[in-house]
């Protein structure tokens, strides 16, 4: 991945955020994730939301702050978040576009300084409006709650962790209903067509990696290993 970056550095490579993370390297998953966040948002013009692009740099932050910050939210003595956030990545563009505006038409930078950084500033009420707007656009069931999951946590709104986590353990844990329109008996071809969308799998999987960032390891590998039984089923 690095080398490719060096080849180009704006490529989209998703993947290379999820290798840092599981090297330990949550900074800089956490900035490989959101800058590629935008650049896929970027190209199918905002329509598609990147949502496990968010989801893996969210699970970012909270590996950071559960693991390694002692449950601090910002550096020692600053108001820095302690990890990129896709709003960052806006911002930085926000103020590198306003810089080529004032270099084509020629103006004073003393004169447009102040104007300048007023104008690039994106507020957090802005910037908390855009991922709801993000999330909304999410047609995946689970990927959604998952979303709705980790964006609570870094927001640290317990009431919606609490029910986004909620609606994931309850399709997680849902009973499977057999269909009386099958005529089938093989039960496991009755399982697969009772799940087509692999809700539990993936339900369980976020779950796992949601307790995961949160520091709390035993619960994640639970549910970890719920998903690795789901998907056996599955093939199965």
């Amino acid at each position: 991945f690095s080398t490719v970056y060096v080849l180009r550095p704006d490529a989209y490579l998703w993947h290379d955020g999820l290798v840092k993370y599981y090297l330990g390297d949550y900074h800089g998953a956490a900035e490989s994730l959101a800058r590629n966040a935008v650049r896929y948002e970027e190209r199918f013009g905002g329509e598609e939301a990147a949502s496990e692009e968010r989801i893996w740099r969210d699970a970012a932050e909270l590996k950071i702050v559960h693991c390694w910050n002692g449950g601090r939210w910002v550096k020692s003595g600053s108001g820095v978040p302690v990890a990129l956030r896709v709003g960052d990545v806006l911002r930085e563009k926000r103020e590198k576009e306003k810089k080529e505006e004032e270099k084509w038409e020629g103006e004073e930078e003393e004169e447009v300084e102040s104007e300048s950084e007023s104008e690039s500033v994106m507020s957090l009420e802005e910037e908390d409006e855009m991922e709801r707007e993000s999330i909304a656009k999410e047609r995946r069931k689970v990927i959604r709650l998952a979303r709705e999951l980790f964006s609570a946590s870094i927001r640290q709104d317990s009431a919606k962790v609490a029910l986004a986590r909620a609606k994931l353990q309850a399709i997680a844990n849902a009973t499977t209903t057999n269909n009386k329109n099958i005529k089938s008996s093989s039960s496991s071809f009755v399982t697969n067509l009772s799940d087509p969308k692999q809700y539990k799998l993936h339900s369980h999987f976020y779950l796992g990696l949601h307790y995961d960032a949160m520091g709390q390891p035993d619960e994640s590998k639970r549910c970890m290993k719920m998903a690795l039984k789901a998907c056996a089923d599955r093939i199965s």
